[in-house]
C-alpha cells in the first residue's frame, strides 16, 4: 500500500468520526435545549394569572415544536453527511483490498 493511499484511508477515517460526533453533539445541545423550554415552562406553571400562564405555554409548545423539526432537519442533513463520509471510506478500503 502506498503512502498516498494510507493517508487518504486516514483522512477518509478522520472525516466520517467528525461526521459521526457532529451527528451527536447535534442531538445532544437539541436536547439540552428542549429540556430547559420544559424546565422554564414548569417554572412558569406557578403564576396566579390562568391567561397569562396560558400564553407562556403555547409559547412554550411553539418553541418546542420548532426545535423538534430543527433537530429533525439537521439529523437529516447529517446523516446523509455521514452515509456520504462512510462511502467515501469504504471506496477507499475497497480499492485497496482488490
Amino acid at each position: 500500500m502506498n503512502d498516498k493511499k494510507k493517508l487518504g484511508i486516514q483522512i477518509a477515517q478522520m472525516d466520517f468520526q467528525n461526521a459521526v460526533d457532529d451527528r451527536r453533539a447535534t442531538k445532544a445541545s437539541s436536547l439540552t435545549y428542549m429540556i430547559g423550554v420544559l424546565a422554564i415552562l414548569f417554572s412558569l406553571m406557578s403564576i396566579s394569572d390562568p391567561s397569562f400562564r396560558l400564553y407562556f405555554v403555547a409559547g412554550a409548545f411553539i418553541v418546542l415544536g420548532v426545535s423538534k423539526y430543527r433537530i429533525d432537519l439537521m439529523s437529516k442533513e447529517q446523516n446523509k453527511e455521514v452515509n456520504r463520509c462512510y462511502k467515501k471510506l469504504n471506496e477507499l478500503i475497497g480499492s485497496e483490498l482488490c
